[in-house]
């Protein structure tokens, strides 16, 4: 059996802005990971199995067909979705539009040996943290069932079909997709192929998680309202489309000084979106009194994760200790290089 990997995602720059039709820069954060594994069994009375042991979810599946949002299906196991809470729920009905929407995808949907599988998944990567927790998962698994059935599927219709899977959740712009199934930095624009960035030079970030969760599409949901309500705010989210076309700038130069007041400008023009919290505003400001060159949030907002740059690996060490001590639950480091 082989394993399907998918990364997690950091945006840089342009956060709920990309949805309004903004450039947004992404890349993706491989240290933490989404795993799938699809196996064939042999039982009669069940037609699929998927497991998620991260998140508590088992389920036996004996009359499937094709899932539509909700998902209305019969279950052998006590874990039905509606026995969960909203999370676990959520990543069983994710799970199982993805299945269905990679079968569909090659016309394997109604084939009956092709569905006598077990999806299991695991994952590293924290939930409604503003890592691309969901998009991953549905990539990994996407992949996985496309290889049992003895097929290949290319980044860029991934992409597309974990989008797919992830609209039935909530509006979403498709940056997540497009730098988790493309497995590179890029630069996004909604309705657009994504266009790949070559960074010079090295660039080093820190990401500290705030321990505080959030609904990634109830976020985006209320950018939406208070934007209709003042619609003023059509400016910031111009403005920060500029930032993000400096950004892509700044790292094909290597300018190290640029991203910094770029990542810098973009969480000022976040706060005025009323997407920051204070969770991040401690971290952000730990971050720039430890001697980083930029903090911001990084996500939707709402807490979840804040994104450091800084001047080299050598001052990680540093500033993990401070902001932990600041309140983060888990800090990890990662670079960007060409």
């Amino acid at each position: 059996m082989e394993t399907f990997c998918a990364p997690g995602k950091l945006i840089l720059l342009g956060e709920h802005s990309v949805v309004f039709g903004q450039p947004a820069v992404a890349m993706p954060f491989r240290a933490l990971q989404a795993s799938a594994v699809v196996s064939r069994h042999s039982d009669r009375d069940t037609n699929l199995v998927v497991e998620a042991p991260d998140f508590s979810v088992r389920s036996c599946y004996t009359e499937l067909a094709p899932p539509g949002p909700p998902c209305r299906l019969s279950n052998s196991d006590s874990n039905a979705p509606d026995s969960h809470g909203r999370l676990d729920h959520q990543v069983e009905a994710r799970l199982l539009h993805a299945v269905f929407g990679a079968l569909r995808l090659y016309g394997a949907e109604t084939d009956a040996c092709a569905r006598a599988i077990q999806v299991t998944l695991t994952s590293q990567i924290p939930p409604g943290a503003g890592l691309g927790s969901s998009t991953a998962c549905t990539a990994a698994v996407c992949r996985a069932v496309v290889h049992s059935i003895g097929r290949t599927i290319a980044d860029a219709d991934l992409a597309d079909l974990c989008t797919r899977v992830e609209s039935l959740f909530g509006t979403v712009s498709g940056v997540d997709s497009a730098v988790i199934c493309h497995d590179t930095p890029v630069c996004f624009v909604r309705g657009q192929p994504p266009r790949v960035l070559r960074p010079q030079g090295r660039f080093v970030f820190v990401v500290a998680d705030t321990g505080v969760t959030h609904s990634t599409s109830d976020l985006v949901a209320q950018v939406a309202r208070r934007v209709a309500d003042n619609p003023p705010l059509h400016e910031v989210l111009a403005q920060m489309g500029v930032v993000a076309q400096r950004g892509v700038r700044a790292l094909e130069a290597g300018n190290v000084a640029e991203l910094a007041a770029c990542m810098n400008e973009n969480h000022d023009l976040l706060r005025q979106l009323g997407v920051s919290h204070e969770a991040n505003e401690r971290l952000v400001a730990t971050s720039l009194q430890g001697g980083a060159l930029a903090a911001k949030l990084t996500g939707a907002g709402g807490g979840g994760n804040i994104l450091a740059l800084v001047r080299s690996e050598n001052e990680v060490p540093a500033l993990a200790t401070a902001l932990q001590s600041a309140g983060a639950t888990r800090v990890w480091s990662t670079t960007l290089a060409e």
